[in-house]
């Protein structure tokens, strides 16, 4: 398998650049979370609980503006590895930071509608589908957290449906919003308007 491969070749190097204290970089950090994430969410259980410790340190710094350098690219990659995490990882691997990731990704989501660049399109679709993953889906490791306002975060979810930008987070978050009005979490009919309006 691609494991040992990952262990043995890549960890050594790449490990040390998911942070900024192991380069200042952005570029490599990119490249290091991308990986990463991707080790989390195609090489099966075990990697994911293996190698996503060590992604939430980078992808921590990733998606603060005063540790990514400014780097839109690098916020991207740790948005996306908190959604894998959360999907894929050990329900510890994201406890201990998850109420400070609430107001971090929300407040991408606000910063980037605000404004208004089609750019922020894919980073405000893939922070919903991060904040749904972790809170909001009926296999949210975080759904039963107390002091998550599930209500404000289902119409922000809702808002910004349907997923465009990425065919797999699309592919998750319809069926995810399909489980959703099926086990009667979403109302069709308090959330008529915006179900209408997602085609």
């Amino acid at each position: 398998g691609f494991v040992p491969i990952f262990e043995s070749i890549i960890v050594p190097y790449f490990g040390k650049l998911l942070l900024a204290e192991g380069t200042n970089d952005t570029r490599a950090r990119l490249a290091a979370v991308e990986i990463y994430d991707d080790m989390v969410e195609y090489c099966g259980s075990a990697a994911a609980a293996k190698f996503s410790p060590s992604l939430v340190q980078g992808i921590m710094q990733g998606i603060d503006d005063s540790t990514n350098g400014g780097d839109r690219d690098l916020k991207r990659a740790s948005v996306y590895g908190i959604a894998q995490i959360a999907r894929y990882a050990p329900n510890s691997t994201l406890s201990s930071v998850a109420f400070q990731i609430l107001p971090n990704l929300m407040s991408i989501v606000t910063d980037a509608e605000s404004a208004e660049e089609e750019e922020n399109t894919y980073l405000v679709e893939i922070t919903v589908s991060a904040l749904a993953s972790m809170f909001l889906f009926n296999d949210a490791p975080y759904g039963t957290f107390d002091g998550v306002d599930k209500s404000s975060l289902l119409k922000k979810f809702l808002q910004v449906l349907p997923i465009c930008q990425d065919y797999d987070e699309a592919k998750v978050c319809h069926d995810k919003l399909c489980d959703l009005i099926e086990s009667g979490a979403v109302s069709m009919t308090a959330e008529a308007p915006a179900l209408m309006r997602i085609d």
